[in-house]
């Protein structure tokens, strides 16, 4: 019989390790983070950058709101609560044109006249709080420019991400178009430029959208930009030209096509009524803006181009390289964004190059007494959009544009602080010869002189009256620097230009310099704000997954 077969010797069991102690662990692996799955808010960090804007504006807005253009703005907006109607009564500029009701109108917006009717408000706010003449008074009344300083600002910013630039460049872009051009000086009073210059930014933005979603709604607010474009100042019009080469170079579908002829009429026709019927209120006739008399009806369009042309671009005194020098590298983002979104670019430049045409044909297209190329300032933001593709290169071009960038801002502090009405005063008072024969030099209007010797250009002059002011040298005619020796016929100093007090709001008082110490370590915690939020981005797009091939 076969044996039986031995039963299996068991296996011997694994041995069990104790459960490891504190002393002996291995120490956990490193923890990497997930990326994230969602970009980080952005309404937050526009908020904070608005404010950050509008901050640093209103606390270092100035004494002297309402004057030039503005006086009579700001008088055509306190005529409706006075006397009930749009008219000057006795208030305003001589130049004011009589209509065929025998009244007085401005010649100036709907638009540029509310808008000074808010920043008048706000300073007779401040005038209840501190009396005329105050602290408080100057303070309240630069709140509303600074907001729409901001409200520029933003605009900038949210363009250059409907380009789908990074936030850093976005922040940058905005903060450099507000403090490093005209356009600062221009949010301490009551000019109606940067009001014009938040329409010329929000329109692009608004088409840029509308045409990447192709939704009614944002055609719909295309349209009406557009119309509140014409209100605020009528070469503005060309903005609708704008909208049609770019629809056209992007080759839209039928839907879009639609949505853009449709929606776009219904958001900018009634505008247009209100633009045409302010005119008819005012003078009877659709087309009559108030540009038919005097000066204006006699001189006209009458500057050459190429002398017009030359102010604005080449002029020590009133070329925009002067007061915005990081213009200078817009060129060189222009032949780079021709090449990325070629349809974006001619968007920004018809307006643009439309608006420098126009200015220097126009009689008085200096702008005088203003601070640089006033009447050309408000399509400064288009010409920043080039801007953007600069700043995304790094090396030698972003410190090309952040010196320049420091440069302009320094420039324009100089118009700040020493008030630039005061420097041209000082000159043209000394110096009665200032009016010049229009017919053999061109010069339409008095105070050019100053901008055609780089001896006088504003900064120039405006450095030496604050370093007069800081260091309180005693006057005397041998101290007429840097106009000293020009030889210029008739020149005799009779005074002491220096300014008696700067352009600032504060009256040095105690709780003056608690709202300028509140107001900058709020600016300080807004600007790291906006630096972390650009670092979170930057960490969130390094996170993403990368498509696949």
């Amino acid at each position: 019989m076969p044996a039986e077969p031995m039963p299996a010797e068991p296996m011997p069991a694994e041995p069990v390790a104790p459960p490891p102690t504190a002393s002996d662990a291995a120490p956990p692996p490193p923890r990497t983070p997930a990326p994230a799955t969602t970009p980080p808010r952005e309404g937050a960090y526009a908020f904070a950058l608005f404010a950050l804007v509008m901050v640093v504006v209103a606390i270092s807005t100035g004494r002297n709101h309402i004057r030039g253009d503005a006086s009579e703005m700001c008088a055509a907006a306190s005529s409706i609560p006075d006397h009930g109607w749009i008219d000057l009564g006795a208030q305003g500029r001589r130049d004011a044109q009589t209509a065929p009701d025998g009244l007085r109108y401005s010649k100036y917006s709907i638009v540029a006249i509310l808008q000074c009717g808010a920043g008048s408000a706000l300073r007779g706010a401040g005038k209840l709080i501190g009396g005329d003449g105050s602290a408080a008074q100057h303070l309240f009344a630069g709140i509303y420019p600074a907001f729409e300083a901001g409200l520029c600002a933003l605009g900038m910013f949210f363009v250059a991400r409907r380009l789908r630039f990074s936030r850093g460049i976005a922040a940058t872009a905005a903060v450099l178009l507000i403090f490093s051009t005209p356009l600062w000086s221009y949010a301490r009073e009551m000019y109606s430029e940067v009001t014009q210059a938040c329409v010329v930014i929000w329109s692009l933005w608004a088409y840029l959208k509308a045409f990447e979603t192709g939704r009614r709604r944002d055609f719909l607010l295309g349209g009406a930009l557009v119309g509140l474009a014409v209100i605020a100042k009528t070469p503005l019009a060309v903005i609708g030209l704008a909208t049609f080469v770019y629809f056209l170079m992007l080759r839209p579908d039928r839907t879009r096509v639609v949505r853009f002829l449709v929606w776009g009429a219904v958001g900018f026709l009634p505008f247009l009524a209100l633009y045409l019927g302010y005119n008819v209120l005012r003078y009877g006739e659709l087309a009559d803006r108030g540009y038919s008399q005097l000066r204006d009806g006699t001189l006209g369009f009458s500057t050459p181009l190429a002398v017009g042309l030359h102010m604005l671009l080449l002029s020590p005194g009133k070329s925009i390289f002067v007061y915005a020098p990081v213009l200078l590298l817009a060129p060189f983002g222009a032949a780079r964004m021709w090449r990325a979104n070629r349809p974006a670019l001619v968007f920004a430049l018809i307006p643009a190059v439309f608006t420098y045409l126009i200015i220097a044909k126009w009689w008085a297209g200096h702008g005088d007494w203003g601070w640089g190329p006033r009447l050309v300032v408000h399509v400064t933001p288009l010409l920043f959009v080039p801007l953007l593709y600069v700043m995304r290169r790094g090396g030698a071009w972003r410190a090309a544009l952040i010196t320049l960038g420091a440069l302009g801002i320094v420039i324009n502090v100089l118009g700040n602080v020493v008030d630039h009405s005061h420097y041209l005063g000082v000159v043209g008072v000394t110096h009665a010869g200032m009016r010049l024969d229009p017919a053999s030099l061109f010069i339409r209007d008095d105070l050019v002189i100053v901008h055609c010797l780089p001896e006088m250009s504003p900064p120039v002059g405006h450095y030496w009256l604050l370093e007069r002011f800081v260091t309180g040298e005693p006057w005397a005619p041998s101290s007429w620097y840097p106009w000293d020796g020009l030889g210029i016929p008739g020149w005799r100093p009779v005074r002491d230009p220096t300014p008696l007090t700067l352009n600032m709001w504060s009256d040095g008082s105690a709780w003056a310099w608690t709202v300028i110490g509140v107001g900058y370590a709020l600016a300080g915690f807004l600007l790291t704000m906006l630096w972390a939020g650009a670092v979170s981005e930057r960490r969130w797009r390094a996170g993403r997954p990368r498509a696949s091939a």
